[in-house]
């Protein structure tokens, strides 16, 4: 799904993970691992994958659920919630 971003609140914006944020990572099996830079999006595919993250399988997408913001795009290390 796509969101209009300009229909969001600034809480809402805030949540967006974004190229450049700093996103923790955990796999199913509950190991996190992080932190990484996202770097790129893609168009959903194989079970929702979408955001490629700077990590050893770079090139192989991930779903925005198992990530968690860390920072927005180089502002302070702070807790987000997952998207």
């Amino acid at each position: 799904d796509y969101v209009d971003f300009e229909q969001l609140d600034e809480e809402e914006k805030k949540n967006l993970l974004a190229v450049g944020d700093m996103v923790a990572f955990t796999n199913d099996y509950g190991v996190v691992f992080g932190p990484k830079e996202v770097l790129a999006f893609r168009k959903p595919w194989n079970g929702g994958r979408c955001v490629y993250i700077d990590s050893d399988a770079y090139w192989f997408p991930d779903r925005p659920e198992q990530l968690t913001i860390l920072s927005k795009g180089g502002t302070e290390w702070q807790t987000k919630t997952k998207s």
